[in-house]
């Protein structure tokens, strides 16, 4: 479904969200490596990369800790100044690889509008969905526009509730090697 919405689409916007971001900077791949132009983003997801780099930033290099619930039970998670430097240190590689590797895109009265009026409750999504992934999703609605992202779930409500079409890396990839963009070593 989603090789053929690639197939259907002509000159595809990719609109990405976080989570393709991430996993497409783990993988250490580029759009452009895979035959793709640059990806869409909202401004909102640079300014949560950026958000995240500064409040780890304020922590500085001390040893932190997390404290959450699970199956009723407390859970303390330490994390050392170590790991501290080593996540400050893959945010600002994400930063700089999303500097390179997307553009960013405003969003249109139209794709606002669209929000608003499929959303039987448009004030509460803002309480159920990050603003960024919420943004993104504005970004994905239109025509030759394709949701890309890791989330299935969003992915899932994007398109029952808005219309969009969605790809996972998975499925964008296996693209790109069926239409013979990328091969096996890359």
């Amino acid at each position: 479904q989603a090789q053929e919405l690639l197939d259907d689409t002509d000159s595809p916007v990719i609109v990405a969200d976080i989570t393709a971001l991430i996993t497409l900077n783990m993988l250490e791949l580029k759009p452009t490596e895979i035959g793709l132009g640059k990806l869409v983003i909202a401004q909102r997801t640079k300014d949560l990369i950026f958000a995240l780099i500064t409040q780890h930033e304020s922590i500085g290099k001390k040893k932190s800790m997390t404290l959450y619930k699970r199956n009723g039970q407390y859970i303390r998670q330490e994390i050392t100044a170590k790991e501290q430097r080593q996540q400050l240190g893959h945010l600002k590689q994400l930063a700089k690889w999303v500097d390179a590797n997307t553009q960013v895109e405003a969003l249109t009265q139209d794709q606002i509008d669209t929000i608003e009026t499929n959303s039987t409750a448009p004030e509460k999504l803002d309480d159920l969905i990050n603003e960024a992934q919420l943004d993104t999703i504005k970004l994905a609605i239109g025509e030759s526009r394709i949701f890309y992202s890791d989330d299935a779930g969003l992915r899932g409500l994007s398109a029952a509730t808005f219309g969009t079409q969605g790809v996972w890396t998975q499925a964008l990839l296996a693209h790109q090697y069926d239409s013979e963009q990328i091969s096996l070593e890359e």
